[in-house]
């Protein structure tokens, strides 16, 4: 099984139960300067420029595309694919999944 989620969910980079964790990535905006999470900053890194500044992080969710490729090479495994999102109500990272869900179909 592949467990679909974005990086804001941070959790580990492997699972005990054996399913390959897939990340899509966050936009992350800290003190003007712009990173792609698990790409330019890794969480480490994120929370210790945390420690650093007063400024409060802002997020960008992931794109459709990166859905849509991130589905389109799980698929290719022939494992069933779960997808866990943050509520619609609160980002619009599951209608990006959805998109990216019907992209790579």
């Amino acid at each position: 099984m592949h467990i679909v989620t974005d990086r804001g969910a941070d959790l580990a980079t492997h699972s005990p139960s054996g399913a390959e964790l897939v990340f899509a990535p966050l936009t992350i905006t800290l003190d003007e300067s712009t990173f792609t999470s698990g790409i330019d900053i890794e969480p480490e890194e994120f929370y210790k420029a945390l420690d650093h500044t007063d400024a409060f992080p802002t997020t960008s969710q992931p794109a459709p595309g990166d859905f849509a490729r991130i589905y389109a090479d799980a698929a290719k495994s022939g494992k069933e694919i779960l997808s866990i999102h943050i509520s619609s109500g609160l980002s619009g990272t599951v209608n990006a999944a959805r998109v990216g869900a019907e992209a790579s179909a």
